[in-house]
């Protein structure tokens, strides 16, 4: 049975597959490589590809595409983004839902549903070329989709009858086509050590990647990306450009009319396109509202100064991605430019012109991640070839995952664009004496406050040994084998309780929300005079970070969709999350305050701990250079940009302080309260 890649695209999706030592583009029943990710619901119908495409004119709230921007996502993350598409996209337990009514009563659609149809149709075409079924498919996707991204992809790619057995970066696959294009024309020259940019602008996104290339060997240094830079974005340009030359010569605004607005997109997508090969391009419309025709020409420097700013993006991305990975530009050894959008003579231009060199133009713009994917896919399944047993490609984390800590800050484990797979270890101790469990919250993201990064996994750590805070060793592991297979493991060294957890990335899962009066029960802190910790792994080293502070309460069920699959085949049953433990009762003794303690803020002997043991003597102190400037900023600090980035660090660490401080003030209060 075939295994196929497939480039799912924003606006358009391509299929291929590893056939006699060379990769095979399909083409579907109208001769084209590329079938539009348009999805068309009518009474009875459901069209999906170029039929579904041209519907959109008169079935316009109806025919749903572009949901590869929100797939994955939340309420918040598609602000600004649904409110552009002509159909309705509403908001259902934090996730968007796309609304159709087609005779039928109105029903909801997740976006997973609208891809699996894209997805179904995709698998179809490939089975109806290749005269068998086609089950075993790799997926390749934006390099900034994030774990719940990735995880609504392959579960879309279920839903559609397939077994996903990787969901790759779209770029990386350039890069794999990029290397085996390269061994194919020069063996002796794809040995050499090579920097390469890979530049990805496509339909709905753009994606900056740098890649080290060792003869067959694929490392990723640093990638970054945008979902708001993509040619439909420069369609929108001209559509808005259009609007309001209509408006002012007719006094007609077509904003409100759909069935015109589509013509205008498909006029202008066709005007930027030939603006690729041509100085002018025309835009002739009949009738397109109030009888009224319309018809301008763009010249390619109109186009240019519409879309400035989007071209400025492009360097600023490419900068960004480079900063990453502190590789300046001029070691950068070549640059790859693929997708539709890398046709356009400004962006090409733009990116001439800031490495004083040209782009290489060895692969084909629209086939460049499909090629890729095919090869990734032969590569899953254990093809053999001369050149495919050379291959390796070494990926990075597309976004840190971390711990949050007391006060609600979120300590990064593995940071975004280290190498995995790999695996990192941490310690944490208690907070409390006599503290019975820990409950530790492990997020996705880059920011310090932990609440505004997502959530993706809870653990519990219960029927610990009663004893001092700050004696017990809380070992956590972070074992990442792919974006997607990711395994956290807290074990306490003492007893040997631990609890593991495979990070199940599902978008309807949810976790305990946490009140202030258990804190005290159920917060860590960082390890200070514990054990010594084991030998660490030269790629994982342990270390110690800051607390840990979190409380359950009984989770929400799941909310994940279960209405019958859309299609003939079954859709598998995503299971409920197990509600979490309830905590381990604690005896009337150890849950007793005593106000002689510091841990509550009474008095205490200075040199007696709340047990009456003698603290340990303080390390002596060792001469230090100065490490800040008179200004109070760190020595080598002299930008603006750095001194805000600083301020920002001070002020949120502050933010902290006070949240941790507030805790403990409740703490006191609960106390208080229980012993009148």
């Amino acid at each position: 049975m075939p295994t196929i890649g497939i480039d799912l695209g924003t606006t358009s999706c391509r299929v291929g597959l590893w056939k006699e030592n060379h990769v095979q583009i399909l083409s579907n029943e109208e001769g084209s490589k590329s079938t539009p990710p348009f999805v068309s619901f009518s009474e009875g119908d459901v069209a999906v590809g170029e039929s579904a495409r041209s519907r959109a004119y008169r079935n316009a709230k109806n025919t749903i595409f572009n949901v590869k921007r929100f797939i994955g996502c939340d309420e918040l993350v598609t602000r600004g983004i649904v409110e552009e598409m002509p159909f309705n996209v509403g908001e259902h337990d934090g996730r968007p839902h796309v609304l159709v009514d087609h005779g039928r009563g109105p029903e909801h659609f997740l976006p997973e549903e609208i891809t699996a149809h894209v997805l179904a149709e995709v698998r179809r075409i490939a089975s109806t070329q290749l005269g068998e079924p086609v089950k075993d498919a790799v997926i390749s996707v934006p390099s900034f989709f994030d774990g719940f991204q990735r995880k609504s992809t392959s579960i879309a790619g279920v839903m559609a009858g397939l077994n996903v057995l990787s969901v790759i970066s779209e770029p990386v696959a350039a890069a794999a086509a990029y290397n085996h294009r390269k061994q194919q024309i020069n063996p002796n020259q794809a040995e050499e050590i090579k920097q390469v940019l890979v530049l990805d602008l496509g339909g709905g996104t753009f994606d900056a990647t740098l890649v080290v290339m060792d003869g067959g060997v694929i490392e990723v240094k640093a990638t970054a990306g945008t979902n708001k830079l993509g040619g439909e974005d420069l369609d929108t340009r001209l559509v808005d450009f259009c609007v309001e030359d209509f408006r002012r010569r007719r006094g007609i605004d077509i904003r409100q009319n759909q069935r015109a607005l589509r013509r205008l997109r498909n006029a202008c997508e066709v005007a930027k396109r030939n603006l690729s090969i041509a100085s002018q391009a025309y835009i002739d419309i009949d009738t397109l509202a109030n009888d009224f025709d319309y018809n301008v020409s763009i010249t390619q420097y109109q186009f240019d100064d519409i879309c400035q700013d989007l071209f400025a993006a492009v360097v600023d991305l490419i900068e960004d991605v480079l900063r990453k990975a502190k590789v300046s530009k001029e070691n950068v050894d070549d640059i790859v430019m693929v997708g539709g959008s890398s046709r356009i003579p400004r962006i090409v231009a733009v990116v001439s012109d800031y490495f004083g060199k040209e782009p290489d133009k060895s692969l084909h713009a629209d086939e460049a991640v499909v090629y890729g994917t095919a090869l990734t896919a032969a590569i899953k399944i254990g093809t053999s070839s001369p050149i495919l047993d050379e291959m390796l490609v070494l990926d990075v984390l597309p976004v840190s995952l971390g711990i949050e800590t007391q006060g609600g800050t979120m300590i990064p484990i593995m940071k975004r664009h280290t190498c995995i797979p790999g695996k990192k270890e941490v310690r944490f101790t208690t907070v409390f004496d006599n503290q019975p469990t820990v409950f530790i919250k492990v997020y996705q993201g880059e920011h310090s406050r932990a609440k505004d990064n997502r959530i993706i996994g809870v653990l519990q750590l219960t029927n610990l040994p009663l004893a001092p805070k700050g004696t017990l060793v809380i070992e956590i592991n972070l074992d990442v084998a792919s974006a997607l297979d990711v395994v956290v493991t807290a074990r306490e060294t003492k007893s040997g309780q631990s609890v593991s957890s495979n990070i199940s990335f599902h978008l309807g899962e949810r976790f305990p929300v946490f009140s202030d009066p258990y804190t005290a029960n159920f917060a860590i802190q960082p390890l200070s005079n514990g054990p010594p910790p084991s030998q660490p792994q030269p790629s994982a080293p342990k270390q110690d970070v800051p607390a840990a502070q979190t409380e359950p309460t009984t989770p929400a069920p799941s909310t994940f969709d279960q209405r019958p699959s859309p299609f003939n085949f079954s859709t598998p049953n995503f299971p409920t999350p197990t509600p979490f433990a309830q905590p381990a009762p604690v005896s009337p003794q150890a849950n007793t305050f005593d106000f002689r303690t510091p841990n509550n803020f009474g008095p205490f002997t200075p040199n007696q701990d709340a047990y009456g043991v003698p603290p340990p003597p303080p390390p002596p102190l060792q001469p230090q250079p100065p490490l800040v400037q008179p200004n109070g900023y760190p020595n080598g600090v002299t930008s603006t940009e750095e001194r805000l980035r600083i301020m920002e660090e001070r002020y949120d660490l502050l933010e902290a302080k006070h949240a941790a401080l507030e805790a403990k003030v409740r703490v006191l209060e609960i106390a208080l309260s229980s012993r009148r």
